[in-house]
């Protein structure tokens, strides 16, 4: 992995702390960050109603990644084209049964990184590599 790369998402990251009882992502809400989470306990229940623990070193709104490459585009001289008026909605609730201790990373901050490193990004490998080595190494 660059460490550029790795750089301009640790330069991006926020620390958070969600309180038990409270939401961090809402199903049919839009997703505007990822969470990375340190320390503490949630539940991730899907459109489906399967729910899904989650604890320290998991990640939610990680499809934030896949949406920012497919829903921006780079012109030739580099310079990224935003295509207006597409959003990414929620499709499961994830609610604090602890608090929270956790990194954010913000869409605007996501879209800025992506746009960066767009093409080598693009590769689905190095996509999987990343979510990995994000949750491992935060």
């Amino acid at each position: 992995m660059e460490d550029p790369f790795l750089d301009a998402i640790c330069e991006r990251l926020r620390q958070k702390i969600y309180i038990k009882g409270s939401s961090i992502l809402y199903r049919g809400g839009l997703v505007e960050k990822m969470v990375f989470i340190v320390r503490g306990k949630a539940e991730s229940k899907g459109e489906d109603g399967i729910v899904v623990p989650l604890s320290e070193g998991d990640v939610c709104g990680e499809e934030l990644l896949t949406w920012c490459l497919e829903h921006s585009s780079v012109s030739k001289d580099g310079r990224k084209i935003k295509m207006a008026g597409h959003r990414l909605l929620g499709n499961r609730t994830v609610t604090c049964l602890t608090n929270i201790e956790a990194f954010s990373l913000r869409a605007a901050d996501l879209e800025e990184v992506t746009s960066l490193f767009a093409r080598f990004l693009r590769n689905p490998r190095v996509q999987g590599a990343i979510r990995l080595l994000l949750s491992t190494f935060i």
